[in-house]
């Protein structure tokens, strides 16, 4: 049977029909009263309205449900699309508080009446390492600002702006004293104390035009008088990254400089990290050479030439090399498998596989210390144009320890537009950030014991006591 689109609807008409009563002609020829209603009589008929209603429900049960059933689907589809069409607005009028964060990397969080991140922005570019990835903003949005401020400081951390071992300090700025500063402090104590890091918590209200001066902002004079609801409405127009922020109020050529200096950092870190590299390596190779000369000298290397050393033992079947049918002796057979473990991870940690004694002696030497010295020189008098003029030394150089540089050719080259600025920004921060991880790793995975909140506190006040305030000493950090 063919289905006809009025059918639905005439059925639908039936229906109602049938339900709405004939209404008797005396009512239909009544006159319509009109009057104002107060508020007793809207009270009065209320009850008799929603017993009606309830009484239609009961018995018309399948009809009210598909009702609701579409009000709900109504309902969920403005709670998901509502949030995003007036993101601004919500945010700013949800937001009722900012606190500032200061370790190097500087992050600003906007909070609503009930301590909940609304947004989070960065005030410089080290903040943008962290920031730049959009899941780690969803891990401090959305949640309670104390627990949104330790995730913060666990990244920093994780990332070595903030030495677990060394005398740090942190702070913690807004502009209410309503004692929320006070706790969000408390529980970094907890954290620091989890982590046993001595490291000074400081939590300082400032005035609102402070608070403005501190992240920057601009056109804020000394005699200008600044409310806190401006301080939060120019927080939440903030964008996430400082990047961001500064495509918005700086020109192409601004920001040309701003990328220089971002893609600057960015290699120095590497060739930082690189250098370390170069001086474990050197350390490894030394220690190869040494059990190599072990294994040549040995009273028991059964090997009767002049190349007698591992590669060669290993590798030889002839007479030469002794009767290869009689064991090794124990010490010896010791000494060739401590060589052949090392230089597997030799090869594990560095990609190079060392396979002869002239391959050990290329990477090993004078030589070896004179481009060390060299990348030195680099990175004292370091500038974009350095690495440029450098790069073809430099990429021999860091082949010995597996790294490829031929990615780095195209930082050398500035941002033509504001899209090219914020997408290249963008990379450097997302591979700066791996570059810190993997170089912060072994320094906060370090094992220390638990401090007592005792000691610590004993730590605090002797700050106070040399520095007159923990506001004294992280001015005195930060000369």
């Amino acid at each position: 049977m063919k289905f006809r689109k009025n059918d639905f609807k005439n059925k639908w008409l039936e229906e109602l029909d049938m339900l709405v009563p004939e209404l008797r002609e005396d009512v239909k020829k009544a006159a319509i009263p009109v009057a104002e209603k107060n508020e007793t009589e809207i009270i009065t008929k209320t009850p008799t309205f929603f017993n009606r209603a309830k009484e239609w429900l009961f018995s018309h049960r399948k009809r009210a449900f598909a009702c609701g059933a579409a009000c709900v689907a109504v309902v969920i589809a403005l709670s998901v699309t509502l949030p995003f069409l007036f993101k601004g607005s919500s945010i700013t009028q949800a937001s009722a508080e900012v606190i500032a964060l200061e370790i190097n990397p500087g992050v600003v969080f906007s909070v609503d009446k009930k301590g909940i991140v609304t947004e989070v922005a960065a005030t410089n570019t080290d903040a943008d390492v962290i920031l730049s990835d959009e899941k780690r903003v969803a891990e401090l949005e959305g949640r309670p600002v104390a627990a949104a401020v330790k995730t913060f400081v666990d990244y920093a951390a994780r990332l070595g702006y903030l030495d677990f071992s060394g005398r740090e300090a942190i702070r913690m700025t807004s502009c209410l004293e309503n004692g929320r500063l006070e706790n969000v402090g408390g529980a970094l104590k907890g954290y620091f104390l989890e982590k046993g890091a001595y490291i000074a918590v400081v939590t300082e209200p400032v005035s609102p035009k402070q608070f403005l001066q501190g992240l920057g902002v601009e056109n804020v004079t000394e005699s200008e008088s600044v409310a806190l609801d401006e301080v939060v409405k120019t927080v939440c127009a903030m964008p996430t990254t400082y990047a961001q922020r500064m495509a918005e109020i700086c020109s192409l050529k601004e920001l040309q400089t701003i990328y220089r200096e971002e893609a600057q950092a960015y290699l120095k870190a590497n060739l930082e990290a690189d250098l370390r590299k170069l001086k474990e390596n050197e350390e490894t190779v030394n220690k190869l050479v040494d059990l190599n000369d072990r294994i040549s000298q040995h009273d028991d290397n059964p090997h009767f030439l002049i190349s007698n050393d591992y590669w060669s033992v290993m590798e030889c079947t002839s007479l030469l090399c002794g009767n290869k049918h009689d064991p090794y002796t124990q010490e010896f057979s010791a000494l060739l498998q401590e060589m052949k473990t090392a230089l597997y991870q030799y090869k594990e940690k560095y990609g190079v596989a060392i396979e002869s004694e002239l391959q050990l002696w290329s990477v090993w030497g004078e030589q070896q210390v004179k481009n060390l010295q060299r990348l030195i020189e680099v990175l004292a008098d370091f500038s974009l144009e350095a690495v440029k003029v450098n790069f073809n030394f430099l990429s021999d150089l860091l082949q010995v320890i597996g790294v490829d540089i031929s990615h780095w050719e195209k930082l050398f080259d500035l941002p033509e537009t504001v899209e090219e600025y914020l997408a290249e920004t963008k990379e450097c921060a997302t591979a700066l950030f791996e570059t810190l991880l993997a170089e912060g790793r072994a320094v906060y995975e370090e094992t220390r014991e638990a401090i007592l909140e005792a000691d610590y506190d004993n730590y605090i006040a002797d700050l106070i006591a040399e520095y007159g305030s923990l506001t004294g000493y992280w001015a005195a950090l930060k000369k």
